[in-house]
């Protein structure tokens, strides 16, 4: 007999017992919430497919009314109107700064194929820095590159880009020289993003056209309220880093024949006209390019301070009422 009060020592296994028992419960509780989180990103997954689909759908909803076969039966309309997107990457995201790895053949086809089948009828491939040959048989494939310049990016688009450039050696004004050499038309890209090239101190630049940039809509009004006063043509590229972005905006261009050569002088000529798909999908899809473009691989992203006038017009874009912006005079 043990008397009352008395300590008593378990049964021997008892204390074994009762760990196997902790452990098996914080086991299966460590399964239970793995399998949760399994089930949480195949359903992130499945969201995000589904967006994709969505998206692409829309686009085609949102692409070119008619190309360029369709135009020649319509009456009134210009036989020669084509429809390009003078602003599109190779590669998903942003390509390397490795000769070896930035080039992706299989985004080149889906790239152009996407193209074709959102009924544009060209697609300049403008990579950063750097300019690969692409032939494509479902649309014209117009030579180009995105120069990171001293103060932003540049567009250089026609017969002859230059092959490869180094980040932040050329200014704007040497970028446009570059590009008239080369019989190539020079074009601000996202002017209102990572940019001071709009700034007072290269006005006098030649540049042969400003971009609406697919991404940015909002900076329309500012956009064509400076080529105004630039006197230079507006065009819009969608700066497609996916698939899907393809021909979200692009370009209608007056030309007798689609070539690098016919597209640089309708651009200098202004037989130009920008078209930019809306819609509540568009925004989100941009939205969500945001938050992708502050996550990107910084040799990817302009180290240069943005100044006062970027400043300034990040501040008006964040209200959606276009009626309150200070624009340029």
């Amino acid at each position: 007999m043990v008397p009352v009060g008395s300590a008593v020592d378990p049964p021997p296994g008892l204390n074994a017992g009762l760990a196997t028992s902790g452990t098996e419960s914080i086991g299966g509780a460590t399964v239970i919430v793995a399998i949760a989180i399994a089930v949480a990103v195949a359903v992130a997954v499945a969201v995000a497919v589904a967006v994709a689909v969505a998206a692409a759908a829309a686009d085609r909803l949102h692409s070119p009314p008619y190309t360029n076969q369709a135009q020649k039966s319509l009456p009134g309309v210009c036989p020669h109107m084509y429809t390009v997107d003078l602003h599109a990457h190779t590669r998903f995201f942003h390509g390397r700064r490795s000769v070896g790895d930035r080039f992706d053949p299989f985004g080149t086809r889906v790239l152009t194929r996407m193209a074709h089948r959102n009924g544009l009828d060209g697609v300049a491939t403008t990579n950063h820095d750097y300019y690969t040959p692409v032939e494509s048989a479902a649309v014209a494939t117009i030579p180009g590159i995105e120069v990171s310049t001293t103060h932003g990016h540049v567009l250089v688009v026609g017969p002859n880009p230059p092959r490869e450039t180094v980040p932040l050696e050329y200014t704007p004004r040497e970028v446009v020289e570059l590009a008239h050499e080369r019989d190539c038309a020079a074009i601000v890209a996202h002017p209102y993003r990572d940019s001071e090239v709009l700034s007072e101190r290269f006005a006098d630049v030649p540049f042969d056209a400003i971009e609406i940039n697919g991404k940015h809509p909002r900076t329309r009004p500012l956009v064509e309220s400076l080529a105004t006063e630039w006197e230079v043509p507006i065009v819009a590229g969608s700066d497609a880093h996916v698939p899907f972005e393809v021909g979200r905006a692009y370009t209608m261009i007056d030309a007798p024949t689609l070539t690098p050569a016919a597209v640089v002088e309708a651009i200098r000529e202004g037989r130009v006209q920008p078209c930019v798909a809306n819609g509540p999908l568009n925004a989100a899809l941009r939205e969500g390019y945001r938050w992708l473009h502050e996550r990107k691989h910084p040799d990817d992203v302009l180290a240069e301070s943005p100044g006062a006038l970027k400043r300034r017009a990040m501040e008006q874009m964040e209200s959606d009422d276009v009626s309150a912006w200070d624009l340029p005079r």
